[in-house]
């Protein structure tokens, strides 16, 4: 046949009576040798002595009412939030700085001659004020070059 073989879901169907019985496991001789296989292990587990049937009713019948009562105050309801505040206590007590918060000195700086004098040395005046004076110029140093080309009697004929 050019049909596959049945997969394990299929022959277990079968051996269920979920599907009937197809056209291929009538006439394939191996399909039909996997699905003895599996009805004698299912005869070889059934072995198993089974419960009375008044025993399966009384548990659907308790679960049945353990589904339907009330749901009473649960102890996640209680532990989830006391964990949360054990929590947020712990991570406030851990972020808080140890010990008394230091004190940093208050220095007032109005002009830039005390800004200068505040953060540089006197080896590096020079150079504040080079840059003080580069940075007030309204060019920008790339085009100082092109200047000769605008400026009037530069130009060699």
């Amino acid at each position: 046949m050019n049909h596959p073989h049945l997969t394990q879901d299929q022959l277990i169907d079968a051996l269920y009576g979920i599907v009937a019985s197809t056209e291929h496991l009538d006439g394939c001789p191996e399909c039909q040798a996997r699905l003895q296989a599996f009805e004698q292990r299912q005869a070889q587990s059934g072995d198993a002595q089974l419960l009375p049937a008044s025993f399966y009713h009384q548990q659907r019948r308790r679960i049945l009412d353990r589904l339907s009562a009330p749901a009473g105050p649960s102890m996640s309801r209680v532990w989830v939030p006391a964990t949360v505040a054990a929590l947020m206590a712990v991570g406030l007590v851990l972020s808080r700085p140890s010990g008394a918060p230091k004190s940093r000195p208050q220095t007032t700086v109005s002009t830039v001659a005390e800004i200068r004098e505040a953060v540089l040395d006197e080896s590096e005046t020079g150079w504040f004020e080079d840059t003080y004076t580069e940075m007030q110029g309204s060019e920008p140093r790339a085009l100082s070059p092109m200047r000769s080309l605008f400026v009037e009697g530069s130009l060699n004929q």
